[in-house]
């Protein structure tokens, strides 16, 4: 016994960081009473959009969510939530209660790409999201860019929508929507920006194509 002690003692350093080092995400709670915590507490949303079968979702909750420097930061400005977008025979009553909302939020904001991240302000209201499993340096550059206004996506989306037509936000705009993997705007306004283009064929226009070109 003193042999088993003794080893977990010292082999303790090489296990996986506890998951109370690392972010804290929300469990049990409706959507409308994470907004109402996050706008108490005065802080933004951050929803983990993810599904079962997908790998680097695995990855993004068993590495670098329980790590100890990114729940330091993403429990400070974030309230946090994950929410399954597939669904299992093994579902518990906790997912189960978030079937039509995680399928509502889906369709709305478009989201076809795992991990997805939405960012939603204190107010409820989305500003920014990002895809994908990455580093812990990167996924937090990402999480600190959605506190900025002039960083935030769905701010670039709203300038957009009220007529923003300048040729060199119309180019930005489509790279940040092919980034945050949002293909339906990327494409409509690619296809707007390049149809006002006189030469298709500048470096820039066909580096352009190939960026909306899957």
């Amino acid at each position: 016994m003193k042999k088993i002690i003794f080893f977990i003692l010292i082999t303790a350093p090489f296990f996986p960081q506890a998951q109370d080092t690392g972010m804290i995400f929300q469990r049990g709670s409706s959507w409308k009473e994470i907004q109402e915590k996050a706008l108490k507490e005065n802080k933004y949303i951050f929803m983990d959009c993810f599904t079962t079968w997908c790998g680097p979702c695995r990855y993004m909750s068993t590495t670098i969510f329980p790590m100890q420097r990114v729940g330091e930061f993403m429990n400070e400005k974030f309230i946090a939530v994950q929410v399954q977008l597939d669904t299992t025979k093994t579902d518990n009553d906790s997912v189960k209660a978030w079937y039509q909302t995680g399928h509502d939020i889906a369709q709305e904001y478009n989201v076809i790409a795992y991990p997805t991240y939405l960012i939603f302000d204190p107010n409820g209201t989305i500003v920014h999201r990002f895809v994908g499993s990455s580093p812990p340096d990167l996924f937090l550059a990402e999480a600190k860019k959605s506190l900025i206004p002039d960083s935030q996506y769905y701010r670039l989306l709203t300038r957009y929508n009220e007529g923003d037509r300048n040729p060199a936000f119309l180019r930005l705009v489509v790279s940040k929507a092919v980034e945050a993997y949002d293909l339906e705007n990327a494409e409509k306004i690619g296809n707007e920006y390049l149809s006002s283009r006189k030469n298709l064929y500048t470096r820039e226009n066909l580096a352009l194509i190939k960026e909306l070109t899957n």
